[in-house]
């Protein structure tokens, strides 16, 4: 397979007059802000107004997070990126990006007939989470949104539009709590294959008076057939009682070609590592690699933060967040304190949507999680619950600059994403949660330099979901996984390393589910590169 790469400076194409084949750099065009004082909160001046309903109180739960799901990506396919966000009962709310970070509300996407939830509550389906991601290989992302006994597919039809809902899964009136949503290529046929991750099974059988609770479900595997046609594949049970999860992610685990899943536990449920030996065979071995601890996982992302060469997953939980932090090849020790991921926060911290990112730019990799109520556990509710952002610092330790960054807000918010709206070249934050509009959190530039990688192919996964990265500059090495719909937030298909001082990328290296390769070497930076498969 030959590969090209191809270079774009933002949502444009490249200054044709240019000397530099990658098109102009993109330099800050304010005076520039360091340190961590540099965001500012522009929820309505960038067009977030409506208010997103809440449906806590009508189920006397303060961590129902019914439509506060959120995913990013380049909706119409202009080169900006867009938003999808969720609100309880679908249909959903579009934002379109007019390029310079200021949105304009899109129509109303259709609702999803006959499930029985969305009967049963007068509306088109409850709403859980979604994930942006192009299933039939036209280079504009499907919205896949899956809740109580759903999985939607909605095919886009270009221009902000989207079709009638292709119900790829529908439970009936026995029907799985479908809380997570994961994206990746199972097979390694180059196309993107769905997991719904259950929470637990309901029964809405006449008799059983609306809502009868509860039995085993299992998490099911979703093969795409092409042409946007699905079909079931074998349905996977973390334990006897199912897993009782809300959170699964593809991940290549033991970076041999084939995607993993990691299905990790909502407090009394079973993890599980499913390890991919090949088509239908899945091994969970989450016990003997050192993941079988408990906890409470609502949102992760996946890089190499020990420097090992392995991937790591750091999660947030009820309390502190967890990383499993890679001993070797086969075994992984929980880490999240030896590098400084705790929150000075007198409040107790509960964490959903997590990402780690370079938010300034200087080389060193920052982190950020949205905060919302814990329901009652065993007798615990906790409400007040912050947001949570650390700055990373040199050796790659963080340390809590939420006050400073003036993240800490107490407000729920339950999905979040990181993107470059604006193109600037700094990622922005949006943050979604019930009974209020989006948290629009914009990011001032600076001098610092960085580097994005947008990505084309192979096969139909022209988004690349699972493409592990490796970038070498300035004797530095950075290793991050493209990871589709990790909790309730789903950034778009970017890579982003942030580079301090450093003008000139050593090498980039791609390794793609199913075992395609790709490399380029002495990349400027302060640009946004394509790699595309030929």
């Amino acid at each position: 397979m030959v590969w090209l790469l191809l270079a774009c400076t933002g949502p444009t194409d490249p200054d044709p007059d240019s000397p530099d084949e990658h098109g102009a750099a993109i330099e800050c065009a304010g005076e520039g802000v360091d340190g961590f004082d540099r965001f500012s909160e522009e929820d309505a001046a960038r067009g977030f107004t409506e208010t997103i309903p809440d449906l806590r109180e009508e189920f006397d739960n303060p961590d129902a997070r019914f439509g506060s799901g959120i995913a990013a990506g380049d909706i119409d396919g202009d080169g900006d990126i867009d938003i999808i966000a969720g609100r309880a009962v679908l249909p959903t709310m579009l934002y379109l990006n007019d390029g310079t970070g200021h949105f304009s509300r899109g129509d109303d996407l259709p609702g999803v007939p006959d499930t029985t939830l969305g009967d049963f509550f007068g509306g088109d389906g409850i709403s859980m989470q979604f994930a942006l991601a192009d299933m039939d290989g036209d280079g504009l992302p499907e919205l896949l949104a899956t809740g109580f006994g759903f999985l939607a597919v909605y095919p886009n039809l270009g221009s902000g539009d989207f079709g009638t809902p292709i119900l790829a899964h529908n439970d009936g009136k026995l029907l799985g709590m479908f809380l997570g949503i994961a994206v990746g290529d199972m097979d390694g046929d180059e196309d993107l294959d769905v997991s719904i991750i259950s929470n637990v099974g309901l029964n809405f059988s006449p008799g059983c008076e609306g809502k009868c609770e509860s039995f085993t479900w299992p998490d099911l595997l979703i093969e795409n057939l092409g042409d946007l046609q699905f079909a079931e594949a074998t349905p996977l049970y973390s334990a006897p009682e199912g897993s009782h999860a809300m959170l699964g992610v593809f991940t290549d685990r033991d970076q041999d070609g084939d995607a993993d899943l990691m299905v990790l536990k909502d407090y009394w449920g079973e993890n599980a590592f499913w390890r991919n030996d090949g088509p239908g065979e899945w091994v969970d071995d989450d016990a003997k690699i050192g993941a079988d601890f408990p906890w409470s996982a609502m949102g992760a992302d996946v890089l190499d933060l020990n420097g090992d060469g392995w991937l790591d997953y750091c999660v947030t939980d009820t309390g502190p967040v967890r990383c499993l932090l890679s001993n070797d090849a086969d075994t992984y020790v929980e880490g999240a304190a030896s590098l400084g991921l705790i929150a000075d926060s007198e409040a107790d911290t509960v964490g959903w949507s997590i990402y780690f990112s370079d938010l300034d730019n200087d080389g060193w990799t920052d982190a950020a999680y949205a905060g919302a109520p814990m329901g009652n556990q065993q007798g615990v509710v906790i409400e007040e619950v912050p947001d949570v952002m650390f700055g990373g610092q040199p050796g790659g330790t963080f340390t809590d600059v939420s006050g400073v960054a003036g993240f800490d807000d107490q407000a729920d918010h339950y999905g979040m994403i990181q993107a470059d709206l604006d193109g600037d070249g700094f990622l922005e934050i949006v943050m979604t949660g019930p009974g209020k509009p989006l948290r629009f959190v914009d990011n001032a530039c600076n001098d610092n330099h960085w580097l994005a990688l947008d990505f084309e192919g192979p096969g139909l996964n022209t988004d690349g979901w699972g493409a592990t990265v490796i970038v070498e500059a300035g004797g530095r090495r950075w290793m991050q996984e493209l990871t589709a719909s990790p909790g309730p937030g789903h950034s778009p298909p970017r890579v982003h390393v942030g580079l301090g001082d450093i003008d000139v990328v050593d090498s980039v290296e791609v390794s793609w589910p199913g075992g395609a390769r790709a490399a380029a070497t002495d990349l400027p930076t302060r640009r946004l590169i394509t790699l595309t498969a030929d």
